[in-house]
């Protein structure tokens, strides 16, 4: 079997995530079984759809992507190797500890290492202090031939001792230093250590959170659109109560109103729900896709002249040569060619 080298690099987190979804590995062997001529008309129907804003979410970011030449190739791949790639992109998350970061066994060692180093530099100046004598003074010799003897205390013995004397006291005092200094250094290292723990425990720890509140957005959603509307409506709306300020919040109100206004036909109550989400998240990156889903309702409602002032704010406001622009100019153009 050939072998196929994929770089970590060109892996997204939104790739990994549909190797990882049930949903989307079910589907994946559909759509690589198409023939090339009728899975380019199934991604030319796919994006009618979505400009016509028919399409679910499901449709308009996952099975376009799969039905894109190579796209669901790629995702199969992701699937038959996503344990040997994530193990890849933990191996590569972990480096060697810098010198600083080394673990406590290596510090007790190098502790015990400046001991010893300590201890044999006292043991040498010991010696060499032991091995040195004091100096006799030579004094003139008298008539009678006696040695005089210079007194114990005299100059010159009291500088040798002096000396003596000072180098130990430095030597007590460097000792000291470095003891204090390898304490610290070795109190720091543990302190990293432990904070390290601690962020990994807590990465883990929202990692797992996260997984479990993507199952039940997933499952709020199915029931939404394919089963008990009522009931996926209130979970969804639960799940934005809980977690208000992240984005699975905004993808419930979406979620909402979208049903309202394509499974309800109610698009004066969807219309509010987008407005609402405005309110609440007037610098989300989603604004300019609610924006135009409020054109869509507009529409439904027969409002064209608010539709086409909601048309005309994207694109003055959206990205240059964003999809979103794209859809208002097709829209407020057909409005156009519909009102003569």
């Amino acid at each position: 079997m050939k072998r196929i080298c994929v770089k970590l690099d060109k892996i997204s987190e939104s790739d990994l995530q549909f190797a990882k979804s049930p949903r989307v590995v079910a589907l994946l062997d559909e759509i690589i079984a198409l023939p090339a001529e009728e899975r380019a008309r199934q991604l030319e129907d796919l994006q009618q759809k979505i400009d016509s804003g028919e399409a679910d979410l499901f449709e308009e970011h996952v099975k376009s992507r799969l039905l894109k030449p190579q796209g669901a190739e790629w995702i199969q791949l992701l699937h038959k190797n996503a344990a040997v790639i994530e193990q890849k992109l933990q191996k590569r998350c972990l480096s060697p500890p810098p010198a600083f970061l080394r673990s406590p066994q290596s510090a007790s060692s190098t502790d015990a290492q400046c001991r010893r180093d300590s201890a044999q530099t006292q043991s040498e100046l010991l010696e060499f202090l032991a091995s040195q004598k004091p100096r006799k003074a030579s004094v003139p010799v008298n008539r009678s031939r006696t040695a005089q003897v210079e007194p114990e205390n005299s100059p010159a013995v009291l500088t040798l001792r002096e000396s003596v004397v000072t180098a130990l006291l430095l030597f007590v005092l460097a000792s000291s230093i470095s003891f204090v200094l390898l304490s610290k250094k070795k109190s720091s290292e543990a302190l990293l250590t432990f904070r390290e723990q601690e962020q990994s425990s807590a990465a883990r720890q929202a990692r797992l959170l996260d997984e479990k509140v993507q199952e039940e957005f997933d499952s709020a959603a199915r029931e939404l659109r394919f089963g008990d509307f009522e009931r996926g409506k209130a979970q969804l709306s639960a799940l934005a109560e809980r977690f208000p300020e992240s984005v699975y919040a905004e993808n419930a109100y979406i979620s909402i109103a979208d049903m309202l206004r394509l499974r309800k036909r109610d698009a004066d109550f969807a219309l509010r729900i987008y407005q609402d989400f405005l309110e609440r998240w007037p610098q989300s990156s989603q604004v300019d896709l609610v924006r135009l889903k409020m054109g869509l309702a507009c529409e439904d409602l027969e409002d064209f002249s608010s539709a086409e002032a909601v048309y005309r704010l994207l694109l003055a406001t959206a990205r240059e040569n964003g999809r979103i622009r794209q859809l208002a100019r097709q829209r407020l153009r057909r409005l156009q060619e519909h009102s003569f």
